[in-house]
């Protein structure tokens, strides 16, 4: 996939504050890992990838179960899905798993769309003496959002689900 941006975001209300940089862009993906204070013990992967259409998630996954099409389709809050059998490897990868959030709100998606496939990191993991430029920031909250949190879902290579929040 071709990196159309490399700029470091600060996105607020998507619905927590994250920092964000296109999924391909390894330089911007090493800026921000140098600035992060990461706690080891947490069971989610440290990071989600943003995506604007449900095409993309072949970029991401090898193998996508029938399941996690429908939950796409039908969930009307942000819905997190942890996918088995990834294709997407990075510095902050640590464990089979990989967070996509195909987004659905008409402000956060149209970042999403002018800027690739994001991959982004809770705000609340950056160190406090960070020395991160961030180029550019967003407010993707919307008025009548009423979500304040994002629901995830692990998904097993085979077909049984979780919900983790």
């Amino acid at each position: 996939m071709k990196v159309k941006s490399t700029a470091l975001l600060l996105l607020r209300n998507t619905p927590l504050d994250v920092i964000a940089t296109h999924a391909f862009a390894n330089d911007s993906i090493d800026t921000i890992i140098q600035n992060l204070n990461i706690d080891n013990n947490s069971t989610l992967p440290h990071y989600t990838i943003l995506i604007s259409r449900e095409e993309d998630l072949h970029s991401f996954v090898t193998n996508i179960p029938e399941l996690a099409w429908e939950m796409l389709e039908y969930a009307e809050e942000p819905l997190e899905l942890l996918y088995p059998k990834k294709k997407y490897q990075n510095a902050l990868d640590r464990d089979e798993f990989i967070s996509i959030r195909v987004v659905k709100s008409p402000k956060l998606k149209q970042v999403v769309q002018q800027y690739g496939p994001l991959i982004t990191i809770s705000a609340d993991l950056l160190k406090r003496d960070n020395s991160l430029t961030i180029n550019k920031e967003i407010n993707c909250s919307e008025k009548n959002n009423p979500y304040n949190q994002v629901k995830t879902m692990k998904l097993f290579s085979d077909g049984s689900f979780t919900f983790l929040r």
